[in-house]
């Protein structure tokens, strides 16, 4: 099943199933900005817009981009990361995230606040305030500026494409089965992010900050390493569930790699005993 970033469908049952006061399309508003802003950059693949042929022209303004959204037979009300060229997909995976402390979402909702002021908390919202902004050029400038700050913050690893985007997602699923196992967390992390990445004894390695839960600090996880283009690391995946520091947070990572190389060499030591 290819992976997906958001279903405007869901937004749109909400609408119906709340009994909210606001259009059934409106459950289509953040999804369509996102397309046309990347679709602005050029970042969406020409097959997307080959096989919906009313797509192209609702991106300039021909029609409603969020009525093409809901009712193609193709885009079938979702987004996925396989709309979009291998530069914008990583960043639409790490920005596009609903459990993320910075975020699409969360920019939805901060558009949402703004427009819509003390109403924001009323009754007759139901804390769906975002379904409740109206759909037009203000909407698009106002949460398009969130996306080109997040372009401009979007972690080392979303600037390369092709073969080390592919490593960076074993290294993101690595990590977070590392956390989830019954031994660790048990859970998967929250907030996961990908803050460095680096070359280290001829292997690269990925370091992490990550969440326990809803509350606490940031903490520092690395995965790897990775030979050349492999997708399979070596086993030195590790966290010692210190603090995160940006300053620090790759000579930290290192010294956590020669923490588990050690291990793994006294393991060895008393297998040859």
């Amino acid at each position: 099943m290819a992976k997906m970033l958001d279903n405007g469908v869901l937004h749109e049952q909400k609408i119906k199933e709340m009994d909210l006061s606001c259009p059934p399309l409106s459950g289509y508003n953040h999804l369509a900005v996102f397309l046309k802003w990347a679709y602005n950059k050029g970042f969406v693949k020409d097959e997307v817009l080959s096989n919906e042929p009313l797509l192209e022209p609702a991106m300039r303004g021909e029609g409603d981009l969020r009525e093409v959204l809901a009712n193609s037979e193709y885009l079938k009300g979702r987004l996925l990361p396989a709309y979009f060229t291998d530069e914008c997909r990583a960043f639409a995976e790490w920005f596009y995230d609903f459990e993320a402390d910075y975020s699409y979402p969360l920019s939805v909702d901060k558009v949402a606040e703004e427009y819509l002021g003390e109403k924001y908390n009323s009754p007759e919202i139901k804390n769906e305030g975002y379904l409740f902004v109206p759909y037009n050029d203000e909407y698009y400038k106002n949460l398009s500026r969130f996306i080109d700050e997040a372009w401009e913050k979007r972690p080392p690893y979303s600037k390369k494409p092709s073969t080390s985007y592919k490593q960076f997602m074993a290294a993101c699923a690595n990590m977070t089965d590392w956390l989830a196992d019954p031994h660790e967390l048990g859970k998967k992390p929250r907030g996961l992010s990908c803050e460095t990445k680096f070359v280290y004894n001829d292997m690269t390695y990925y370091g992490f900050k990550f969440k326990k839960g809803l509350f606490g600090g940031w903490l520092l996880g690395v995965a790897g390493g990775f030979e050349g283009d492999d997708v399979e690391p070596c086993g030195h995946t590790y966290s010692e569930y210190k603090p995160f520091n940006k300053d620090t947070a790759k000579d930290d990572c290192i010294a956590m790699i020669e923490k588990i190389m050690n291990y793994w060499k006294e393991q060895a030591k008393s297998f040859e005993q």
